[in-house]
């Protein structure tokens, strides 16, 4: 905001300084990428948001996966708790082995990153922009973060539900009705939870891929059929004076002219 109101206040001045040629120019400061006619803020929203389903839909599976295991190995934890564990000792251990896969994992999504990021440099290697794509830091350190955290919530939610064990278990290996019918209920709203963000995923990326299309079909202003367009970059050895520019231009444009076929020919400088 103070870079835009100082060049604005400069472009006032120059208009003051120089009525018969800048009167009427302003200037405004924006993002190279936005100046060269690409707003990608509404776009980065949409995938933010859809990045952000994704994650509640991975921690909806990890949960259901925590109580399955929890469910399954209830004689082990009736071991431990038989052997004097605590159920805090229970909890922590769930919440490590969670933080330790989920560590790993994190390590293998930022190695997938950087050689996302690579191919895109490769394949858009002469478009605009492509080739100064990395890594955001602010960004590498919010995924690292939900990496860390996320592990601890979804993997404590079970583990706090988790009724104590029976030491019944320990006789027949039995599961008990009461706790059994806890991890269901536990898992039926995982799975709920899970569909609904799932629902809303695919909306969004339907309400995405819509908006794509509906902006590839926006008509430009004009008529693009039978129009070629070039750009022409003249060696600053023999074209440093305006007068040889000018020179050049209004060669070209006659001889454009002059060719059979064309109906108008026109440059522009931005």
């Amino acid at each position: 905001k103070f870079e835009d109101a100082e060049v604005q206040s400069i472009a006032r001045q120059l208009g003051s300084e120089h009525p018969e040629s800048n009167q009427r120019i302003g200037a405004e400061v924006l993002p190279l990428i936005e100046a060269s006619g690409l707003n990608v803020r509404i776009l980065l929203t949409i995938l933010s948001l859809i990045g952000l389903l994704i994650v509640v839909v991975a921690c909806a599976n990890v949960a259901s996966v925590i109580v399955a295991q929890s469910m399954a190995r209830r004689h082990e934890l009736a071991v431990h708790a038989a052997l004097g564990a605590t159920r805090a000792d229970r909890i922590r251990r769930l919440v490590i082995e969670g933080v330790i896969v989920s560590s790993a994992a994190a390590v293998v999504g930022v190695l997938v990153a950087g050689w996302g990021i690579a191919g895109l440099r490769w394949l858009g290697s002469t478009a605009f922009g492509f080739s100064d794509m990395q890594l955001n830091g602010r960004v590498l350190a919010a995924g690292l973060l939900i990496a860390s955290v996320t592990p601890i919530g979804f993997g404590l939610l079970p583990a706090l539900r988790m009724a104590p064990p029976d030491p019944q278990e320990l006789r027949d290996g039995t599961r008990a009705a009461g706790a059994t019918r806890r991890g269901r209920r536990l898992r039926n709203v995982i799975v709920g939870l899970q569909t609904a963000a799932a629902m809303i995923l695919m909306v969004q990326i339907g309400l995405f891929l819509r908006t794509v299309w509906k902006l590839s079909d926006v008509a430009p202003g004009f008529q693009p059929a039978q129009v070629l367009t070039f750009h022409v970059a003249l060696p600053a050895s023999r074209y440093a004076q305006p007068q040889a520019i000018d020179r050049f231009i209004t060669d070209l444009l006659a001889r454009l002219r002059a060719l059979p076929g064309v109906d108008s020919a026109g440059v522009i400088d931005r």
